[in-house]
């Protein structure tokens, strides 16, 4: 029994059972077709959501888990991977629950606050890195290792598939720091009227990325900005 949830980057608990026999000679055959295999994973989205919203939990499970599925990613690199994520889908979903970006916010803004923002959980904290060397450009933020990578759209709703042209920028860093993985985060704050924009499962999303001779992954993270207040969608 586990009575502690634990975070997304912890691996889930496995299990293998075997069997053994006594006094085979008793027998006049014996067949071997298979083991069993149990996997226990170790969160709990409903009662301790680590974003603090247990749908955006249950999103980052499934991405966590095609994360592992890419070759070559360190296992400690996915568990601090999904660190930063938890603190993002929470800013993500804070956004479209109360709107807390403004339209036509300046990059600037937008980075100062998702730090601000980042570094107040409690797992992040010191831990997270402002404008680190790579490759001759400076990286938004690090997290033990893992590039951060902020932009600002303001001139149209786009989504998560859409940010590809960004993807070079964030791979680049990804290599030049030794890691198969990098984060793009993107604040999407077009002034919107009264139609709802946003869905978690849409706007966090994994994609693997082919720069040169090297295959990096890529998680976007597209946070809605200039959204009305829930009030006025029922107007």
């Amino acid at each position: 029994m586990l009575e502690v949830a634990h975070s997304f980057g912890s691996r889930p608990y496995e299990f293998l059972y075997a069997a053994e026999f006594d006094e085979i000679s008793n027998y006049k055959s014996v067949e071997i077709v298979g083991h069993r295999r149990l996997l226990l994973e170790d969160t709990d989205v409903i009662s301790n959501p680590r974003t603090g919203f247990s749908h955006v939990d249950q999103h980052l499970i499934e991405l966590r888990n095609r994360i592992r599925e890419f070759p070559g990613v360190n296992p400690d690199d996915i568990a601090n991977t999904m660190t930063i994520l938890e603190g993002l889908g929470n800013i993500a979903a804070q956004a479209l629950k109360v709107g807390s970006f403004e339209a036509n916010m300046l990059e600037k803004q937008f980075q100062i606050r998702v730090s601000e923002m980042l570094r107040s959980r409690s797992e992040i904290g010191e831990n997270l890195d402002s404008h680190s060397e790579a490759v001759g450009g400076i990286t938004d933020l690090t997290f033990k290792g893992i590039p951060i990578e902020l932009k600002v759209e303001k001139s149209k709703v786009l989504f998560a598939k859409d940010f590809k042209n960004y993807f070079d920028q964030t791979a680049a860093y990804a290599i030049a720091l030794g890691k198969k993985v990098g984060i793009l985060s993107v604040l999407e704050c077009t002034e919107k009227k009264s139609t709802p924009v946003g869905v978690i499962e849409d706007d966090i999303d994994f994609f693997i990325h082919q720069t040169g001779q090297s295959v990096i992954a890529i998680i976007v993270v597209v946070i809605r900005g200039g959204l009305p207040k829930p009030s006025s969608y029922s107007r």
